[in-house]
C-alpha cells in the first residue's frame, strides 16, 4: 500500500507527506487531560442550612388558610362561575338573536354567525360577565 502511494506521489512529482512518523516535540495528552483529584481550584463555599437536631423543634407549617387567602380564592371561584354562566347564557338561542337582531351583517348567507356577530356575542358576554360577578360576590361574599 505504501508503495502504490509512494508511486502515486511520483507520478504527481510532489514530494510524500510524511508517512508513519511520530513528532517528538507534540504535547503529551497526560498534560492535556485534568488530573484525577479534580479542580485544582476549590468551589465558592456555599452556607448550608443547619439540620434541627431531635430535641430542637422549628416552625411547624400550618395548613389553615387564612381569611384574605380565602377571600381571594372565592373571588377568583365566583370569576369561574359568571364566566360559565354568561357564555352559556350568551349561547343560548334567544339571547343569541335578541342581541343580533340589530346588528347589521350579523348573519352569513347560510345563517351562521359571522365574524362581525361573533364580535358583539363576545362583547355581551365580557359585559354579562362582569355584571354576575358583581351580583355574585356581593350575593355570596
Amino acid at each position: 500500500m505504501e508503495n502504490v502511494i509512494s508511486t502515486a506521489w511520483k507520478i504527481r512529482r510532489v514530494k510524500p507527506p510524511l508517512l508513519n512518523k511520530t513528532m517528538d516535540d507534540a504535547t503529551s495528552l497526560d498534560a492535556l487531560l485534568p488530573s484525577p483529584q479534580g479542580p485544582q481550584s476549590q468551589p465558592p463555599i456555599v452556607p448550608m442550612p443547619s439540620v434541627p437536631t431531635p430535641g430542637h423543634s422549628g416552625m411547624v407549617p400550618s395548613f389553615k388558610p387564612s381569611l384574605p387567602a380565602m377571600r381571594f380564592m372565592f373571588s377568583h371561584t365566583t370569576l369561574y362561575i359568571s364566566i360559565f354562566l354568561a357564555g352559556a347564557i350568551v349561547s343560548l338561542s334567544t339571547p343569541r338573536s335578541l342581541l343580533l337582531q340589530y346588528v347589521p351583517n350579523s348573519y352569513t348567507s347560510g345563517g351562521v354567525v359571522s365574524w362581525t356577530g361573533a364580535a358583539v356575542l363576545g362583547v355581551a358576554c365580557v359585559v354579562l360577565t362582569n355584571f354576575l360577578n358583581t351580583f355574585l360576590s356581593g350575593f355570596l361574599g
